[in-house]
């Protein structure tokens, strides 16, 4: 296509790079976030510029190879992880990687009244997740705050609370996996209820806002409402202790009075594999209903889901 009059095409490679354990769904979150990003980049450096399209696709090594030849001398770069792919948006107090004085200001994410997640599209600019379906537009912090707050930054868990949650998953044993949805779920039809109390809607994003758009998320608040309902029923499967813990822990995360936000997929993560790390992997903390080609085990696809969310990668054909 022709560029416009007064205007003139150009092209910007760059180059992401990021530690994960590299799975279809790790994949498509790393290009979600280096979209988001590269955009909050171009924000940065071109405000003149108000309509922005990125388009992130991972290539075959031989053809990226094949690119990066033609040029090999980067003209910028920066050993310095963009807030979007972080686990959080800020380290932990004491951490190698200590906020810079705008990060601190601007976190990357942060939470609304309305526990509605939003993200740094540029300096002090925002836009919530499935902003095109919900109609919304990217907009600036001071607005965000007047019209939706009082806003809440999201901060990484502590310390404390992830060896609160690693102690209460390895006490629960197999019982683990199957008691950790059910506490989700009531805390997830606690919170529904209260917002229908306010608003006459039976829905809540509280348990999610901190990452609405991240896979684990998904998954996490898939599970909730499938498995765990039905888990909520079978006493026998369930550990009321840990129940107790997480519910605890969790809903104080995510409280609207709290002034910051803990995203809950991710922080619960860490917790888990800590915990499986001493108790024997997927099979010490997961009964036999979450094992693969057992009887009368749950579906393929949700135990998938589940392991997935919670050990970081999907299910080996011998687990």
């Amino acid at each position: 296509m022709a560029p416009l009059a007064g205007h003139r095409p150009g092209m910007l490679l760059v180059q992401v790079s990021a530690r994960r354990r590299w799975t279809t769904e790790t994949l498509q979150s790393f290009l979600r976030d280096a979209a988001v990003a590269i955009l909050a980049a171009l924000a940065a450096r071109y405000p003149a510029i108000t309509e922005r399209h990125v388009t992130v696709q991972a290539l075959q090594r031989e053809s990226a190879e094949q690119i990066l030849t033609t040029d090999p001398d980067a003209t910028a770069r920066t050993d310095q992880a963009h807030p979007s792919l972080r686990n959080n948006s800020l380290p932990r107090t004491g951490g190698e990687n200590e906020p810079t004085t705008e990060e601190a200001f601007y976190p990357f994410r942060l939470v609304d009244a309305h526990d509605r997640g939003w993200f740094a599209v540029g300096t002090a600019i925002y836009l919530c997740a499935n902003a095109e379906e919900r109609g919304v537009e990217a907009t600036s912090l001071e607005e965000l705050d007047r019209e939706r707050g009082p806003l809440r930054p999201v901060v990484p868990a502590s310390d404390h609370d992830l060896v609160r949650l690693q102690s209460a998953f390895t006490d629960a044993s197999p019982t683990a996996v199957a008691s950790l949805l059910v506490a989700l779920h009531r805390l997830a039809r606690q919170h529904a209820e209260e917002e229908h109390g306010r608003s006459g809607r039976m829905q809540s994003g509280r348990l999610y806002a901190g990452g609405e758009d991240n896979w684990e998320t998904v998954a996490m608040r898939s599970l909730v409402w499938g498995l765990g309902v039905d888990l909520a029923d079978k006493p026998q499967r369930l550990d009321q202790a840990m129940i107790d813990a997480v519910r605890d822990v969790v809903d104080q995360w995510v409280a609207p009075g709290s002034g910051v936000y803990i995203e809950v997929a991710n922080n619960i993560t860490e917790a888990f594999q800590a915990a499986a790390k001493t108790a024997g992997g997927w099979p010490g903390l997961a009964d036999k209903h979450f094992q693969l080609g057992v009887r009368f085990a749950h579906s393929k696809n949700s135990i998938e889901a589940a392991h997935a969310w919670l050990m970081g990668q999907p299910p080996a054909a011998n687990e």
